[in-house]
């Protein structure tokens, strides 16, 4: 079951980095979605160097708002969440 509320904020993350011209990773999504109380389908803590559920949910994410009809959205999400090295996670 998708937390609307959960993609909703993830979704403001992104288009905030990409408007100020910067990348998110893995580890910047978890620590904000433990911050704000978000939590893993377990009920646990992301994992804060970014292992746990994150990449999981990303890919989701992605994949549920490319199925939307969203492209732009989903485009932002892979271009925007990236690896260390900059290029996308997937």
């Amino acid at each position: 079951m998708r937390n609307e509320e959960k993609d909703t904020f993830v979704r403001g993350m992104v288009e905030g980095a990409k408007r100020s011209g910067k990348n998110l990773d893995f580890e910047d999504i978890a620590n904000a979605l433990n911050n704000n109380g978000y939590r893993t389908d377990k009920d646990t803590e992301y994992s804060s160097d970014g292992g746990r559920g994150v990449a999981r949910y990303v890919s989701t994410l992605y994949d549920s708002t490319e199925k939307d009809g969203n492209s732009n959205s989903a485009n932002d999400i892979a271009n925007t969440i990236v690896g260390k090295d900059g290029k996308p996670k997937w």
